[in-house]
């Protein structure tokens, strides 16, 4: 529902992203992942910018707990659990994983200075 231009998610978002003290917000993203039979890891690993974009810091948002997860070239696994938030170096390289227990897995992604 828009009612003016913006959104209703428009206050969670502005409150989440001055959490974050961000200064210029590159992209925000929310990923919408459908259960899978079995748990699928995306491959390669990836940074989410060109590197012709100055440092950058990466953050993301776990909206719902499912046995999703992200997964950090070094072998660092965040699950995904509602309200939980992972903040890193936007060069560093991750993935993330599909879920088998929930209908849904929803991720915010953000990209930001």
């Amino acid at each position: 529902n828009v009612d003016g231009g913006l959104s209703s998610y428009h206050d969670f978002f502005e409150n989440l992203y001055m959490s974050l003290g961000i200064k210029r917000l590159f992209r925000s993203k929310l990923n919408l992942l459908y259960r899978t039979k079995e748990i699928h890891e995306f491959k390669p690993f990836h940074v989410d910018l060109n590197e012709n974009n100055p440092p950058w810091s990466t953050a993301i948002f776990y909206m719902n707990t499912n046995n999703g997860y992200t997964l950090f070239e070094d072998g660092t696994k965040v699950d995904s659990v509602a309200n939980r938030m992972v903040r890193f170096n936007g060069d560093t390289l991750h993935t993330g994983a599909t879920q088998t227990d929930e209908r849904f897995r929803f991720v915010l992604n953000i990209n930001y200075w």
